[in-house]
């Protein structure tokens, strides 16, 4: 390399380093201080911009499957335990924190009144929403 190539090189890496520090006090005085690179922040900047996540659709394993078939799901409100076993909708009373098996009974859903059914309909869609 000449002497002339390396002195157009310094010149330039002086002027190019004399305008970024430039900048960057006018940024200072402007309010910026410091450039914000959290991940919200940017998450927050280019969600608009960026496709939506899609999620994983469930993996459906054997162990899983076997735990689904044998698994009763069981709804408590009111002091009272829901479920449904071979299409049939029970109910039992529930005795500290625990479905007492004595008070089993299957729910007579023929001669109740219309808040009751809608509050029978209320707890199978959330066991089925479990699924």
């Amino acid at each position: 390399m000449s002497i002339i190539e390396i002195s157009v090189f310094l010149v330039l890496t002086f002027a190019s380093s004399l305008a970024i520090i430039r900048y960057s006090k006018n940024l200072r005085s402007k309010g910026v201080g410091s450039v914000m690179k959290s991940q919200s922040v940017i998450h927050s900047k280019t969600r608009l911009y960026a496709e939506p996540i899609k999620q994983k659709p469930k993996r459906h394993s054997q162990s899983r499957n076997y735990v689904s078939e044998r698994m009763i799901k069981i709804i408590a409100i009111d002091g009272k335990a829901y479920w449904v076993k071979d299409n049939v909708f029970y109910t039992a009373e529930i005795q500290d924190g625990a479905v007492n098996h004595d008070t089993t009974k299957e729910v007579d859903t023929i001669n109740m009144s219309k808040d009751d059914l809608d509050k029978m309909l209320f707890i199978m869609d959330s066991i089925k929403e479990e699924e």
